[in-house]
């Protein structure tokens, strides 16, 4: 993958835009590391295992020390939800990377999720 672009860069930031109740954004390589994440989120300690429970089809991820239970996984996307209303994550291919977002608990994470996949496919043409 190249390094990350200034036209990557905005197009990952827009994804906050898209929906108030996106409230991080972050994008990974295939390897979990970081490439780039808005500066109210960070994902560095997290994204390896959020990741590795991606491919392993596990039943949570754990962020920050909150831990959300898969409710659906596919080779496309990621949709975990807190149990005790602390959020949810939704994470969607682009390219060789992956998006990861953080959307508000007041609303369900299918609400935000076509949005951040058609991102994430225009994002995927620029890295």
């Amino acid at each position: 993958m190249k390094a990350m672009n200034d036209q990557a860069i905005q197009q990952l930031e827009s994804i906050l835009d898209i929906d108030e109740n996106i409230y991080g954004v972050a994008l990974v390589d295939g390897n979990g590391k970081v490439l780039a994440q808005t500066g109210n989120w960070n994902l560095r300690n997290d994204a390896p295992g959020v990741l590795a429970a991606w491919n392993a089809n596990q039943g949570s991820v754990s962020i920050s020390g909150v831990r959300y239970i898969v409710v659906e996984n596919t080779p496309e996307r990621l949709i975990a939800t807190n149990a005790t209303g602390k959020g949810h994550i939704v994470a969607v291919t682009a390219g060789p990377a992956k998006v990861i977002v953080y959307v508000n608990p007041a609303v369900g994470p299918t609400k935000v999720l076509n949005d951040v996949f058609m991102s994430a496919l225009r994002l995927a043409k620029v890295l």
